[in-house]
């Protein structure tokens, strides 16, 4: 197994945020060996992960298996000052006029600093403006606020976005 840059180009030493942006391996893999494996499943389990995680570099490519919603959730935390949520299948229940009769509510913990979230969806940010996610402006016309990250498996057998706006989270698996 050998990792390749998403597009198959090299870009020699780069900035985290272009790294990020345009789904480097290289630059990935080298700081996951500088944090260490351990480091990047612990994070994950603060953020919600639970599935188990390979304790090995390609951990930081994704090579353990987490299934869509618990990625998803995972992403919260960068968007929302660095509070963790579970999600929740209904958020309320109103009547025919509108009024909630009760909420759905899943409390909020604490998992980094607000300013680690606020420089996350920063480098989130780059991948939607000018990375692997640009698409979405250039293509599809978006042109609101927006931070995210794509993935794919070798060979593009899988494929996947999570993104964020200010209000809204989501995931996409193919």
């Amino acid at each position: 197994w050998e990792p390749r840059n998403y597009g198959g180009v090299y870009y020699g030493t780069s900035t985290l945020r272009l790294a990020l942006a345009r789904s480097l391996n290289s630059a990935t893999l080298d700081l996951a060996q500088r944090v260490g494996p351990g480091a990047i499943t612990d994070f994950a389990g603060r953020l919600g992960i639970s599935s188990r995680l390979e304790k090995s570099l390609a951990v930081a490519l994704g090579a353990s298996e987490v299934n869509l919603l618990e990625l998803t959730a995972a992403y919260a935390p960068f968007g929302n000052g660095g509070f963790r949520v579970e999600p929740v299948l209904i958020t309320a229940v109103s009547d025919s006029g509108g009024a909630a009769l009760e909420y759905g509510d899943s409390g909020k913990t604490p998992v980094m600093p607000p300013a680690l979230a606020y420089l996350m969806t920063s480098l989130l940010e780059s991948v939607v403006t000018e990375g692997t996610a640009a698409p979405l402006r250039s293509v599809y016309g978006w042109d609101r606020p927006a931070a995210g990250k794509t993935g794919t498996t070798t060979g593009g057998r899988d494929a996947w976005f999570i993104g964020y706006t200010p209000r809204l989270l989501a995931g996409v698996w193919a």
